[in-house]
């Protein structure tokens, strides 16, 4: 387990990386709005390190009524940052726990990574690279929703392709660095092209720009339950360090 100030420091740069539509914050209490797309950008989370305060029941009960407000189910996001006392809350009042995610770091080094396919950086804002993006998330996906969140990044950030040999995009990322941290989102290979080693390959181009770029370490956070994403990143010398869930009300 890491400490608090080091979970609080990756959060940090993870919030930057992928900014909600909108944000309420009430203390050291965000709300974030997206539209509902994807949970960590439609969820309530606790950003400070600091633990308990005397309005926690006031605060959760604010930040849940502006999500209803917004026709958005709560869900709250727990990290290892959530006070005791806001975790206790949710537990007697029966909320759910769902979709465990565990975050891994490591340190870089300056050596280059061998790229062993074809990759592409591209600007964000470039519509080959959201187009794939989309395409290969499929369900999951929603381009306008992409395209609202990724406009707001304001920090240095690249969309990475892999293509197979016939040159046709197979693998998607985004790679954001800030603060000496490089974090890496909606990382996806196409479903037909995985246990091919394009996503090693998509991940070592996605490194190497981060280490150019003067990034020290590297975040990235994973489902629990996906086994292969899991072994890619332990192949990459990535290691867990804390991990977080979700809750939400029973209907």
């Amino acid at each position: 387990m890491s400490s608090l100030e080091d979970v609080q420091a990756i959060e940090a740069v993870f919030e930057r990386a992928w900014p909600a539509v909108e944000e309420l914050r009430d203390g050291d209490w965000v709300a974030r709005f997206s539209g509902g797309y994807t949970k960590r950008a439609n969820s309530i989370v606790f950003m400070g390190g600091a633990g308990e305060d005397g309005a926690l029941a006031q605060r959760m009960a604010r930040l849940e009524a502006a999500c209803e407000a917004r026709q958005m189910r709560p869900c709250y996001r727990i990290t290892p940052l959530a006070p005791k006392g806001a975790v206790e809350a949710l537990e007697a009042r029966g909320w759910t726990r769902f979709d465990r995610s565990v975050v891994q770091t490591m340190a870089l080094r300056k050596a280059m990574r061998a790229v062993g396919a074809l990759t592409q950086l591209f600007e964000l804002t470039d519509a080959h690279w959201q187009a794939a993006l989309v395409d290969m998330a499929g369900g999951n996906a929603n381009a306008a929703a992409l395209g609202e969140i990724i406009a707001r990044i304001a920090v240095p950030a690249k969309g990475v392709l892999v293509y197979d040999d016939s040159q046709q995009p197979v693998g998607a990322a985004l790679v954001v660095s800030a603060d000496g941290i490089a974090v890496f989102l909606n990382v996806v290979v196409a479903q037909n092209a995985r246990r091919q080693g394009f996503g090693q390959a998509l991940m070592h181009s996605a490194l190497n720009w981060a280490v150019q770029g003067g990034a020290q370490r590297a975040a990235i956070q994973v489902q629990a339950d996906n086994g292969p994403a899991l072994a890619l990143y332990q192949g990459l010398g990535f290691t867990e360090i804390y991990d977080y869930h979700y809750r939400r009300a029973v209907l």
